[in-house]
């Protein structure tokens, strides 16, 4: 990534947004609009932080919920702010002064939008915050502050929020939920359909560290399409060490479940093998999700649990799963279901273990884009379409394999003997020394011209970037933007997508246009077709005279 790219998203990246909640360099970062004094809230605070990497003068800033136009004071990079609405009572309380103090107003107990504007009353950032729904309730009179889980999180979420651990929040310092890094636990197996018992007793998934350190599971919540879920409650830590499974079934007795050892009995749950979706989350953020379909992508065997072929691989893919061929040690009891529960057991070992697979259309042209992350005796791939998902699938093309690989690899090949407007459909074919073929797919795409208007009495006269729509959005969005009749040729654009950290996700137009009104899709996928976690993500349009950047939301 350039280095003007750089200081642009930490420095600019979401300062003039559109639509409701604005993210910015500078956060809203604590809430403290409750106290838990009687009477009058004197200890009310809000906290900014300055997430980015330089300075920001906030002369001339304004908040909104309270009344407060900033003086001349600065914010240095990393730093905290802290505006009180009693600067003496904050004072007594916490032994250091507040940095300001607003002039009027209150923080509203049950509920209000706290907006920070900059000197041209433009929104830089926003929380409309409650005291009840998906909100924390706790900061509503019981001694703990509202704080921001991580300052690169949306602030619009409820889900991003947090009571704080310490009374009184933590003013001026790191908010005492915030965690640098999130746990990393995969569901690795599910036992969906058992014939040996009933679904009521047999039910079960297995879930694997493959992180450096224990994670305690306590407290987490597991959840499914249904609206049902169940907080983990173990009257104590439930560990997972590094490398280490843990089984939880809806049954704990292994004489009436099957014979799988249960290391968490839930209830509330049932998982329906015609579709349904296993969410594990921490109680705040959904650490994995696995939304399997009922046999259209996912397997969906009776009598044997589907297990995750390689544990690298998007375990919320239809073909990154298979079923279980054998009944391991482990699941003992008398013969009947098979799987590995708690265990690696046989799971089979592709000669390729795809990453991503993905296709993208173009104007005049289909992009595809796939990821190895090791290759077993791999001599090439063939990349084969078809004009109908059950149609028929002919060679056009092949890509020389890496044979014996454990890296990373990526690979593209791009079909230009296409119609615009026709959707297409690839699959994709590894073909091991042996001639031992593997398909992988089918995916799709629809080719489509750069949509501008045929009448040059309606160009545009400048650039413009228009909010995507729709937002939120799953699975595609659309981007509109503006390009005016250029003075000297055809104006040179890029148009980027980027995450919270101001990683470069993918480029979805570069090159040099004619004016006209354009529209482009972005379907959730990263450069390599891999999905995109659900998330904020950020449209940076660029000229040599235009940058702009509009906020997205994708949900799953």
């Amino acid at each position: 990534m350039s280095r003007f790219i750089t200081r642009f998203l930490f420095a600019l990246l979401c300062a003039f947004l559109s639509g409701g909640a604005i993210r910015a360099q500078l956060v809203i970062n604590e809430l403290h609009y409750n106290p838990p004094e009687s009477g009058t809230d004197l200890n009310e605070f809000i906290e900014l932080y300055n997430a980015g990497a330089g300075a920001v003068d906030l002369s001339g800033y304004s908040l909104g919920g309270v009344n407060l136009t900033f003086p001349a004071i600065a914010i240095a990079p990393g730093a905290y702010l802290v505006i009180a609405g009693n600067a003496a009572e904050f004072s007594a309380t916490y032994g250091f002064a507040p940095d300001l103090e607003w002039t009027s107003g209150s923080l509203l107990n049950g509920g209000e939008t706290v907006s920070l504007y900059d000197p041209g009353l433009i929104p830089v950032d926003e929380v409309s915050y409650d005291n009840g729904g998906l909100w924390p309730s706790a900061p509503n009179g019981s001694g703990p502050s509202l704080e921001l889980r991580d300052p690169a999180l949306d602030n619009s979420l409820p889900e991003s929020w947090a009571a704080s651990m310490i009374t009184g929040g933590t003013p001026k310092a790191v908010n005492s939920v915030f965690s640098s890094t999130v746990p990393t636990i995969l569901i690795t197996e599910i036992m969906l359909n058992p014939l040996a018992v009933d679904d009521g007793d047999g039910e079960w998934f297995e879930i694997y560290n493959p992180g450096s350190s224990a994670v305690d599971l306590n407290g987490w919540i597991i959840r499914d399409d249904n609206g049902e879920s169940h907080t983990i409650d173990n009257g104590g830590p439930l560990l997972i060490e590094p490398g280490a499974f843990r089984v939880l079934g809806n049954q704990g007795d292994p004489a009436a479940n099957g014979g799988y050892p249960a290391d968490y009995v839930y209830n509330g749950i049932t998982l329906d093998e015609g579709g349904d979706e296993l969410v594990l989350s921490d109680g705040i953020l959904e650490i994995d999700r696995v939304d399997f379909d009922g046999g259209i992508e996912f397997p969906n065997p009776e009598g044997a649990s589907i297990q995750l072929i390689n544990f690298t691989l998007d375990n919320n893919l239809g073909n990154s799963w298979s079923a279980a061929g054998a009944r391991e040690p482990n699941y003992d009891g008398s013969a009947g279901d098979l799987g590995s529960p708690g265990s690696l057991g046989a799971d089979p070992t592709l000669p390729v273990s795809l990453a991503a697979f993905g296709a993208h259309g173009g104007d005049g042209l289909v992009r595809l884009n796939w990821s190895t992350q090791s290759e077993i005796d791999n001599m090439r791939f063939e990349i084969l379409r078809a004009e109908a998902e059950d149609g028929q699938y002919l060679y056009i093309g092949e890509r020389e394999g890496q044979l014996n690989s454990n890296v990373r690899t990526d690979y593209s090949f791009v079909d230009r003997l296409v119609t615009n407007a026709r959707t297409y459909w690839y699959k994709l074919v590894d073909v091991d020394i042996n001639g031992v073929r593997s398909e992988h797919g089918p995916v799709s795409a629809t080719p489509q011209a750069l949509q501008m208007p045929a009448d040059p009495i309606g160009l545009p006269g400048e650039f413009r970037l228009y909010p995507n729509y729709p937002n939120p959005f799953n699975p595609a969005t659309s981007i509109r933007f503006d390009v005016p009749e250029p003075g000297n040729g055809p104006a040179e654009i890029t148009l980027s997508i980027y995450n919270t950290l101001g990683q470069q996700i993918k480029i979805l137009l570069q090159g040099a246009l004619e004016s006209g009104t354009y529209q482009v899709t972005w379907n959730g996928s990263g450069s390599n077709g891999e999905a995109m976690p659900a998330g904020v993500y950020y449209a940076l349009f660029q000229t040599g005279t235009y940058v702009k950047v509009i906020k997205m939301h994708l949900i799953k």
